[in-house]
């Protein structure tokens, strides 16, 4: 059973912690981050790491991170790693949206389940470390240590993997209690592998989340990722909703969830083409985030529910999501409103991709070119260059040409400005080939080829 401390206990733990940790600033964030560091050896700071709460440890990540960051030109913070960026939400749209079949854990690939057995292979050297450990000629400490190492010199999704088999299959190492740091560790690493097939990453999750440790809120966000990597939404409603049956993991593991726990969650339901899980989080029977309870949905949540609408078809939903619904007498205020978010552009401009992906142009256009914009030059939102990208991407699929060239190339005929250029946006050439491919759609070749070999062509 944990300790129970007193705050005051806590504070001076604390105190310890960031006294000594300030000696080397530089070295805190290796020490943090389970690198080495001059600290390893510290065996005091080791256990009082150990006894800190999960607030206390947020604190000395934040407080070691943001120093660092006021000296560097790349400054990022450690909460960086763990929110959401919307990007799916605001790239032009590659490729159709796919239904994937929710499939249930399995174990590794069958070429994997056999590890390696030469000497330089990471299930050896993983083995090598573990009996090291056990004939006492290394601590848990060192252990964990050099083992975070061996993982970040991971180049292969397949050597992660021989590392995560080698550690479950030894009896000691599931029965003992790992620091928190080296799980991150090997979720970070898995997730530099995104372009791996789904199915490699099959077996990960649960043997990961095998592995004894005080799991935060954070691991939960990392866990999302992997998820997500594994189109593998039974995970995610384990580790997130559970069932009547049980419990999910999050509160097995007494995390009480937030509001970037369910962002991520939101994402893994747009990936695997669940809908109707992501959209129950604020609109369901049980809401989990609403206005008038704890957590509430922010500009985040509504991007990915966004991201969730536009990889299933759903305009219906996002526009009760973004905007108001007049009936004339009487206006509908959007999801938006009631819960009292301002929109932005990232949340626009996912919303347009919506309407490109369900053949809704008109409500797109509305919003930079109806009777009341959202975004213009005299508003306090302004379309930017990723607006003009989704816009042309809507043109492309409903094939507006039209209104792609007022967008892009305005009228040559009477020197009207292009929207673009009213607007003070600079094309790019991610622009013009968005434009290109509107010509190809609809027929207009002399318009895409006079871009390159016309009298005035803009990309030479």
């Amino acid at each position: 059973m944990a300790t129970v401390r007193t705050p005051a206990e806590q504070q001076s733990i604390y105190r310890f912690m960031l006294k000594s940790l300030q000696e080397y600033p530089s070295e805190a964030i290796s020490y943090l981050n389970f690198e080495v560091s001059r600290f390893d050896g510290d065996e005091n700071l080791q256990q009082c790491y150990q006894r800190l709460s999960k607030t206390n440890r947020q604190k000395l990540y934040d407080f070691f991170n943001n120093k660092s960051s006021s000296t560097r030109f790349n400054s990022c913070t450690q909460d960086a790693h763990y929110c959401k960026k919307p990007s799916n939400a605001c790239r032009r749209f590659a490729t159709e949206p796919r239904s994937i079949t929710p499939k249930s854990s399995i174990q590794y690939p069958k070429q994997i389940q056999q590890p390696s057995s030469s000497p330089n292979s990471f299930f050896t050297q993983t083995s090598g470390l573990i009996h090291s450990w056990k004939l006492k000629q290394r601590s848990k400490n060192q252990l964990g240590i050099e083992l975070n190492a061996l993982i970040g010199g991971c180049t292969k999704l397949s050597q992660l993997i021989e590392i995560i088999y080698s550690l479950n299959n030894d009896k000691q190492v599931m029965e003992t209690s790992w620091d928190i740091r080296l799980i991150h560790k090997l979720l970070h690493k898995a997730a530099e592998f995104s372009d791996s097939s789904s199915s490699n990453f099959d077996g990960v999750f649960n043997d990961i989340t095998r592995f004894k440790s005080s799991y935060e809120s954070k691991t939960c966000i990392l866990l999302l990722k992997l998820i997500k990597l594994n189109l593998n939404f039974s995970d995610g409603k384990r580790l997130v909703l559970g069932n009547a049956a049980e419990a999910s993991l999050m509160l097995q593991w007494g995390i009480k969830p937030n509001v970037a726990i369910y962002n991520a969650f939101i994402t893994v339901c747009a990936k695997t083409g669940q809908f109707e899980n992501a959209w129950q989080l604020v609109c369901g029977d049980k809401p989990v985030m609403a206005h008038h309870l704890p957590l509430k949905a922010n500009q985040i949540t509504c991007t990915n529910l966004l991201t969730a609408c536009a990889e299933t078809g759903r305009y219906a939903e996002a526009k009760s999501l973004v905007l108001a619904d007049d009936n004339g007498d009487t206006t509908t205020a959007s999801l938006m409103q009631q819960w009292g978010i301002k929109p932005n552009v990232a949340i626009y401009n996912a919303f347009i991709t919506v309407c490109a992906k369900t053949s809704q142009f008109d409500s797109a256009w509305q919003l930079v070119c109806g009777n009341k914009p959202m975004m213009a030059p005299q508003l306090p939102l302004k379309a930017d260059s990723i607006t003009c990208l989704n816009l042309l991407t809507a043109c492309a699929e409903m094939e507006r040409y039209a209104e792609a060239k007022s967008l892009v190339l305005g009228d040559g005929d009477t020197v009207t400005a292009s929207l673009m250029q009213q607007w003070g946006i600079k094309p790019d050439i991610a622009i013009y080939n968005a434009f290109i491919t509107v010509c190809a759609k609809t027929g207009q070749f002399e318009n895409a080829w006079q871009l390159v070999c016309g009298d005035k062509p803009v990309m030479a």
